[in-house]
């Protein structure tokens, strides 16, 4: 008689199949031979994954995009979409979208036209900021029309802008909307730019991207790029700006000293600025000097005088105060140059009284650390267009002359369909072939240029270019100069030489760094740089400081930023891979240092190492700072563990010898995960209280087959509600890792899509868990998936569904890519345009919708009216048992009979299991099917089960007695434990 045995969890998750023979181990009794699609309840069950709820679709399609998380507070949190260039922004699972312009009118012609008032004049925003007008290129999204409702929900590409008139593009082809189909334009509706800023960083740089949050500020380094901040203003006025290190203010001029005794003791004073931040300026130079009476013997007064510093682009603060120092007085002649001097104290004015103040030399002034350095470097944050080669201009010193440079330049076609002139002997268009290559004829060089052909006709056969659209093109090299006749003729071909095409042609400056070469030398902060005409922006990059202060830009750009113990800390500049910098306390761009050392002053510093150790991550831990390097970690603190780190005191301990790679760990509770360098492998890394050192384990070696052979390229941790790491296989493939270290939980599954996953990211929400939950915090997990949609690849950002079932299906969200209406009872169901031509199903009112194609209208209809309908992609959850085990004495190589199976599960419906995932195998488990009496419950199954289910399965013998679990409709399920009832067969005798 069979009797059943028990598998009573699936929490480590899927096995190896190298392991397939260690049922010694007590995990294998707890793991899973496939898990798709599937992941580890931390509870000890395995789930379904939700599916995706669509967000918006990628500012860029044909561009990688990365997701970087930014939690403004507990609850207000943004995803940052880094594109080719550009910044968006998702909050709360929609586009960041700025004002609403109410829609007058709408054509049903080809290209479609729309009219919002205001489209085509700039705003003001409360706080004075100017909103420009709207422009070709921009993104919109368009609600509430009424008549033409097939405009609704749709993100349109702006093609061309008259006055309010904006004429629409998709925003996947950038080709024209054609609405002569469309129902007339009645009323009502708005229109809204998505909210975008302006990057430097390019599709193909941003995996190296490496952030630190603080508050509102979030500071990136990249290695072709000096320090940026990003900030968090309003939710539509963000600033991307380079970071100044150092003061914002200048240097006081002027310094002067008069006395009230005149004498032969010599007296010495510098002053220096004090910002907002309370970091300090240069020290006035050269110093003052008077001659007076001895101040121990003589009652006298030296009156310290000064004129304030200037505001300039480099300085633009104003001081809130100034310091003053005063070295030891001389009795043998002038004070020498290099004394020391010590502070005697603050003003808040231009004028200071000394009667004797001795100098603290232990507060000295500041030393700055590129008092006298040179621009070495430009580089581009916001590229411009312009009608005019422009010119770029950098500041000289005060006894330079101005530098003007030629900056790289791109070409692009401005936005439009070019006219061209009527070709002879019945030719179009001049005579264009598609796919002809044309040329601009610019004095000094020749520019190749190919068209994109919008439309074209067909004349003995050859097609000839009807229209173009322009897109953009490389252009200079660098150094060239070009003139610029307005308008600019594409040459004809051979044959048709009298012929020309006119488009204006748009100078782009570029996203290149501009070497800058005898530039001359600058103090204190990197100057502004400027272009003529205005429209790109720029900063210079100031290396080869000549004082002894702290530089975190003297090896170029640092790569890596955390904070620390009140410091910003830089590291791994691409000359000085083991060097760091800490910035003095409280002041994140102060990097100054006193003489003598303070332990307030900023720290530079270099792990020493046998092997040369790149630093590629660096966490704050209780101990000290934990640097993470490519081949070892090591510990940063000020002699003993929680020590400050100071630059009198810093001591790197050596840790593990397991290096990591480019992506940043995940800091769960007090572990520390992150991916080797040496292949794909994950370890965790915790303080070891017995060896008082940091060790960890090989957290993916039960699941090694996940990474063989493969890399992570991101991942993210959602702690709430189910404790899951998402991790995204270059391949497009996404990993879970379900970590609870406390509980010795430590599971991975794989999971697939109809595409390929990009990016992810996590981000703390407020989310709706139903009416008898309310309102709960969760971990969102955001992700970049690539579709083939429409015959082309595109690119979606998605939400990873919130998993509140609560026992009713009605609350399911297992479709991918999906759209939610809720309303009153409908059989047409609109707005699914980024899944024209896709298969879809989900529920409608808890109900399988059968699969269907979305129509060129974005629509499906539904064969029974309902109120709440999820629509998107299908996928399939498959979850596989290992090898049957019962211990000892081995059953293993033995035939097994399973003639049935009872699974205990949790909100399920529709599960079927088989020996196999075959068709043929597969068959229902009837206890999970709306409308059958179940065997276990022995009652009528009207909604999700919870409880045991019983199938009757194929009770042939084999060897392995496993069995396979599948849920192919949009349903949930967890299974909680499966208890299969075995006969044995061959016994030993």
């Amino acid at each position: 008689m069979a009797q059943p045995v028990i598998q009573h969890a699936f929490n480590t998750g899927e096995w190896a199949p190298a392991l397939n023979a260690r049922v010694d181990l007590q995990k294998y009794h707890r793991g899973a031979a496939t898990m798709r699609n599937f992941y580890v309840d931390y509870r000890g069950g395995a789930s379904t994954r939700t599916g995706t709820k669509f967000v918006a679709q990628v500012g860029l399609p044909g561009f990688a995009v990365r997701l970087i998380p930014f939690q403004a507070s507990f609850e207000i949190s943004y995803v940052i979409e880094f594109g080719n260039g550009y910044i968006r922004f998702v909050s709360n699972g929609n586009l960041v979208l700025e004002k609403a312009l109410p829609i007058t009118a709408a054509t049903t012609t080809n290209p479609l036209t729309v009219t919002a008032t205001g489209a085509g004049s700039p705003y003001t925003l409360p706080d004075g900021t100017v909103v420009p007008a709207y422009q070709a290129g921009d993104n919109i999204i368009i609600t509430g029309v009424q008549g033409m409702t097939q405009l609704n929900g749709r993100n349109f590409f702006v093609g061309g802008v008259a006055g309010d008139v904006l004429t629409l593009f998709t925003p996947d082809t950038q080709t024209n909307v054609d609405a002569t189909g469309y129902t007339p334009f009645t009323s009502g509706g708005t229109t809204q730019r998505i909210y975008k800023l302006a990057s430097p960083y390019l599709s193909s740089e941003l995996a190296l991207i490496k952030y630190a949050q603080i508050v509102n500020q979030l500071i990136l380094c990249h290695p072709n790029h000096p320090p940026m901040m990003l900030t968090l203003i309003l939710a539509t006025k963000w600033t991307l700006t380079g970071i100044t290190f150092g003061s914002t203010v200048g240097v006081p001029t002027g310094v002067a000293v008069a006395t009230t005794s005149a004498g032969t003791v010599h007296y010495a004073y510098v002053v220096t600025s004090v910002d907002s931040n309370g970091q300090e300026s240069s020290p006035s130079s050269p110093y003052a000097t008077v001659s007076a009476a001895d101040m121990h013997t003589t009652q006298l007064t030296n009156t310290v005088t000064w004129t304030p510093p200037v505001q300039t682009s480099a300085f633009p603060g104003v001081p809130v105060s100034y310091n003053v120092y005063k070295a030891n007085e001389s009795y043998a002649g002038a004070v020498p140059l290099g004394s020391q001097f010590g502070f005697i104290g603050n003003a808040t004015s231009t004028t200071f009284i000394d009667s004797g103040t001795p100098p603290n030399f232990e507060l000295s002034p500041p030393v700055i650390a590129t008092a006298a350095g040179s621009i070495s470097l430009v580089n581009i944050t916001a590229p411009g267009s312009y009608t005019v080669v422009p010119t770029m201009t950098v500041p000289p010193p005060a006894s330079g002359t101005q530098a003007v440079f030629q900056p790289w330049l791109s070409i692009s076609l401005a936005a439009g369909a070019p006219t061209v002139a009527g070709g002879a002997g019945g030719s179009v268009n001049g005579g264009y072939v598609v796919g002809q290559a044309v040329n601009f004829p610019i004095p000094g060089s020749t520019i190749p240029v190919t068209l994109v052909v919008a439309s074209a006709v067909v004349i003995g056969g050859i097609s000839y270019v009807t229209a173009w659209n322009a897109v953009n093109y490389p252009g200079a090299s660098a150094g060239q100069t070009f003139a610029n006749p307005p308008p600019n003729p594409i040459q004809g071909h051979a044959g048709f030489s009298n012929q020309f095409a006119y488009a204006n042609v748009v100078w782009g400056v570029g996203g290149a760094n501009i070497t800058v070469a005898g530039s001359g030398y600058v103090v204190g902060a990197p100057p502004a740089v400027t272009f003529t005409p205005a429209g790109a922006t720029a900063t210079a990059v100031v290396s080869g400081g000549t004082s002894g202060g702290v530089d975190p830009l003297s090896l170029g750009n640092p790569t890596v930023p955390t904070f620390f113990q009140q410091r910003l800390y830089l590291a791994a500049p691409p000359q000085g891979v083991q060097t760091f910098f800490g910035s003095q306390p409280g002041s994140f761009f102060n990097f100054n240092v006193s003489n003598p050392i303070q332990a307030d002053d900023a720290i530079e510093g270099s792990i020493v190492s046998n092997t040369l150790n790149t630093i590629r991550s660096m966490a704050a831990m209780p101990t000290g700072l934990m640097m993470l390097c490519d081949r070892q970690a090591f510990l940063l603190d000020g002699g003993s563990a929680g020590s400050p780190v100071t630059p009198i005191d810093a001591v790197a301990h050596s840790e593990a010898y397991n290096g990591v790679s480019d992506i940043p760990p995940l800091l769960v509770n007090y572990d520390i995960l992150y991916v080797q360098s040496k292949g794909s492998i994950v370890r965790d890394l915790t303080f070891n209280f017995y060896t008082q050192i940091y060790t960890g384990t090989d957290i993916s070696v039960l699941s090694s087959h996940l990474f063989f052979g493969k890399q992570i390229k991101e991942w993210a941790w959602a702690e709430e509600p189910y404790k899951v790491a998402w991790a995204v296989r270059t391949d497009g493939i996404m990993l879970s890792l379900t970590f609870l270290k406390e509980q010795e939980v430590v599971g991975w599954a794989r999971h697939d899509t109809n595409g390929n996953y990009m990016s992810v990211c996590s981000v703390t929400e407020a989310a709706n868990a139903g009416p008898t939950m309310g309102t709960v915090d969760v971990d969102a997990t955001y992700v970049v998936v690539q579709r083939f949609i429409n015959g082309m690849w595109n690119q979606f950002i998605e939400r990873i569904a919130d998993r509140f079932i609560l026992g009713a299906a009605v609350n399911t969200w297992a479709v991918d890519c999906a759209l939610q209406y809720t309303g009153n009872p409908a059989t047409t169901i609109t707005g699914l345009w980024h899944l024209v031509g896709q298969t879809v199903t989900g529920l409608a009112d808890g109900k399988v919708i059968p699969p269907q194609v979305v129509s060129a209208q974005g629509t499906i209809t539904l064969s029974t009216p309902a109120s709440v309908v999820v629509l998107g992609l299908g996928y399939t959850c498959q979850l596989q048992t290992l090898r049957l085990d019962t211990g000892d004495p081995t059953i293993q190589s033995k035939r097994k009979k399973i003639p049935a199976v009872t699974v205990r599960v949790e909100d399920a419906l529709g599960l079927t299991i088989g020996k196999t995932f075959s068709a043929g195998s597969q068959v229902s488990m009837k206890d999970l099917v709306v409308g059958n009496v179940g065997t276990m419950s022995n009652g009528v199954v009207t909604d999700l089960v919870t409880g045991d289910a019983r199938t009757v399965l194929d009770p042939s013998f084999d060897v392995p007695g496993q069995y396979c679990i599948q849920q192919s409709q949009p349903l949930p399920a967890t299974v909680l434990g499966v208890m299969p009832e075995v006969d044995l067969g061959d016994t030993p005798k």
